[in-house]
């Protein structure tokens, strides 16, 4: 009896995954054990082209991914992050935000971490891209807020961290308007100590471009931003929104 209530929830590994349910009421199966050893490959392949989608058969596997997605096949709840990463580098926008509405919602404590990881995955691209509808980025916060309030994180081998959590909601407070409340969010993500150059570098871009609209100080963080990783999510923008500024604002007299 309480194999099949383990089973009902996803709870541990089995070769046969689980299922998962979907807005409309269908559902995905997960990748087990075994079935995993044979999707690594197709996986990364999508992890590498969302990190380089000039390739020119990038937007060929996005759409065979979002065709795979709405049927509902095995491997897509996992692969969900990368996918939407490759749709914001393409300029897919629109389909990201479909992405983010139709993929499962994690319910709460016994929420399956794939699921968690998966939703926390394509928020932070939502929220990474400034052009995003209002709607779509109030979504992406709803969310994450709800992870934060329900979902028991246990760590990387578990789910996401619950950090990486505060910080994708401090972007989306950032595409709100909402600056003041980004560096709560961001202090503990920005003081762990194994954060990749890359992350570091967009946390603090996070908090320049929070401390910009605020008027306050933020060229340091900025800077050390730029010497981490120029090419990290946020820290072009935040350097653009740098350059506008210092073009738009007057010059001091010398006297």
């Amino acid at each position: 009896m309480f194999t099949r209530i383990k089973a009902a929830f996803g709870w541990g590994a089995s070769g046969n995954g689980a299922k998962v349910p979907a807005a409309d009421g269908t559902v995905w199966r997960t990748l087990g054990d075994r079935e995993a050893d044979g999707f690594a490959p197709e996986l990364g392949k999508l992890a590498s082209l969302a990190d380089s989608p000039e390739a020119s058969e990038a937007t060929g596997v996005a759409d065979r991914w979002l065709t795979d997605f709405s049927e509902r096949r095995q491997g897509t709840l996992e692969s969900a992050p990368s996918a939407a990463r490759l749709l914001r580098k393409l300029g897919r926008t629109d389909e990201l935000a479909v992405l983010q509405a139709d993929y499962p919602k994690p319910a709460g404590q016994l929420a399956r971490p794939v699921t968690v990881a998966g939703a926390l995955g394509i928020a932070k691209e939502v929220v990474a891209e400034p052009g995003m509808p209002a709607e779509t980025v109030a979504a992406a916060a709803v969310d994450l807020q709800r992870m934060l309030d329900s979902y028991e994180f246990r760590g990387r081998a578990a789910g996401p961290h619950k950090e990486s959590v505060r910080h994708a909601l401090a972007v989306a407070r950032l595409r709100q308007n909402r600056p003041h409340e980004v560096p709560s969010l961001c202090v503990r993500e920005l003081a762990r100590k194994n954060l990749s150059d890359t992350e570091r570098a967009t946390v603090l871009a996070t908090l320049a471009m929070a401390r910009q609209q605020l008027g306050q100080p933020y060229r340091e963080l900025l800077e050390r931003a730029q010497a981490l990783d120029p090419d990290a999510d946020l820290v072009a923008e935040a350097t653009e929104k740098a350059a506008v500024t210092a073009a738009t604002t007057p010059a001091r007299p010398l006297w």
